[in-house]
């Protein structure tokens, strides 16, 4: 005779109930509900110190190339800078903190400072200094003394990276290969002068908003080349890369619809 396991009828329900239960553990990476952001105070995991940044000057510059309409704006990420308007902006911003500026022999309030670099000499390094006091956040940091210094330098130039020849393959095919050419006014070192962005036209453009980093390109109402209009960008991945070059145009032939163009390359010359 086999032997049976007769569960009770309120056992069998309970297992039931158990397997039709929905899981609703936060912690659980199977459930629905699975919550794992630190900065959410519904989450098991919740530190309330992960959103939060001991006194800090940490800041950036941003290159200001912009010209009239043509607006460009570029985080620095090198030491050498071509446009002479700079603005230097904290990361963190607290209404408690205070924030002052330490550039030559001056001094400057406040968050965010823009200034007009023209009168520093070309090739010496211009020191830039930002000094953040506020209330100490010893809770999560406590080594926070309420006080933070940063220094960074820049070297102005009058060169462009961009008077070169860029050898490359357009919207990701190898075999489709062009070579853009670039050359600066012979008296305007703020003008740059575009060329073969449409194979087979060599008319040339001047451009009129560049930084050390990239340049805009706006044909107006030329009809020549399609009107290309668009970015040019040196280093797009931001790895160190400084001969690699992205340009993103659009070609406008006339009566059709806009064709987008992708540049990938390098300076060859």
């Amino acid at each position: 005779m086999k032997a049976r396991l007769i569960l009770p009828a309120f056992a069998a329900a309970s297992l039931l109930l158990a397997a039709c239960k929905p899981c609703d553990d936060p912690a659980n990476p199977e459930c629905p509900n699975y919550c794992a952001d630190e900065t959410n105070p519904k989450c098991p995991n919740y530190d309330p110190c992960t959103a939060e940044t001991p006194v800090s000057a940490d800041f950036r510059i941003i290159e200001n190339g912009s010209w009239g309409s043509l607006q460009l704006f570029d985080t620095v990420y090198y030491d050498t800078v071509r446009s002479t308007n700079l603005i230097s902006e904290a990361l963190h911003v607290h209404d408690d903190w205070t924030y002052t500026w330490y550039i030559g022999s001056e001094t400057y309030e406040g968050a965010l400072c823009g200034l007009d670099y023209s009168p520093a000499p070309k090739g010496i390094p211009v020191g830039i200094t930002l000094v953040v006091e506020g209330p100490p956040n010893t809770a999560c940091f406590p080594d926070d003394d309420g006080r933070d210094t940063m220094t960074r330098q820049v070297v102005f130039t009058s060169n462009s990276f961009f008077t070169s020849l860029f050898h490359g393959h357009l919207n990701g095919n190898l075999e489709d290969t062009i070579t853009l050419g670039f050359r600066l006014h012979p008296t305007n070192p703020l003008l740059t002068a575009l060329y073969n962005f449409k194979r087979g036209c060599s008319q040339e453009y001047w451009n009129k908003a560049s930084t050390s980093r990239s340049l805009i390109f706006n044909t107006g109402s030329s009809a020549k080349c399609d009107y290309p209009t668009g970015k040019m960008v040196r280093d797009p991945e931001k790895t160190g890369d400084f001969e690699r070059v992205r340009c993103e145009y659009t070609l406008t032939p006339s009566g059709s619809a806009p064709i987008p163009m992708v540049f990938e390359g390098r300076r060859v010359k």
